[in-house]
């Protein structure tokens, strides 16, 4: 290839990539709580019942061992949006006596799930219907 071919296609492939939008992954971490779960935990009951609806705490504290704590935090990679949840249970002789809950002592409604369908097409599927649009026939 001649050198003026190869810087042609270097800096058509360098002005391509920066016209696609990259791909931003949706961040979960601690565990997932959904309303449902926490209407059924009722205080009273045992830490056994209390783990089978819940699952394991994200932190059980050596030096508080009635205190189970429950984290969760969604980032969207789309929009950066952060949503976090605390949920903070108390036991006393191995039954549940008390349940903090992040903001305001609400639950928070249902847990955030990624959008699967993105709305506007990419780049290159843009692109790929600009030259391959099916030509409409001029005598109907």
């Amino acid at each position: 290839m001649r050198p003026l071919t190869l810087a042609a296609v270097a800096l058509t492939l360098i002005l391509v990539t920066g016209c696609v939008r990259t791909y931003r992954i949706d961040v979960q971490q601690g565990n997932v709580v959904s309303k449902a779960q926490l209407d059924q935990v009722q205080t009273g009951m045992t830490r056994a019942e209390v783990k089978f609806l819940l699952g394991s705490p994200l932190v059980a504290d050596p030096f508080h061992s009635e205190r189970w704590d429950y984290y969760f935090s969604f980032k969207s990679g789309e929009t950066k949006e952060t949503e976090q949840r605390h949920l903070t249970l108390i036991f006393e002789d191995d039954r549940l006596v008390e349940m903090k809950r992040d903001l305001d002592g609400a639950p928070a409604a249902e847990t955030p799930q990624a959008e699967t369908d993105s709305e506007e097409p990419g780049f290159l599927t843009r692109t790929w219907q600009k030259l391959w649009r099916p030509r409409e026939d001029p005598s109907d």
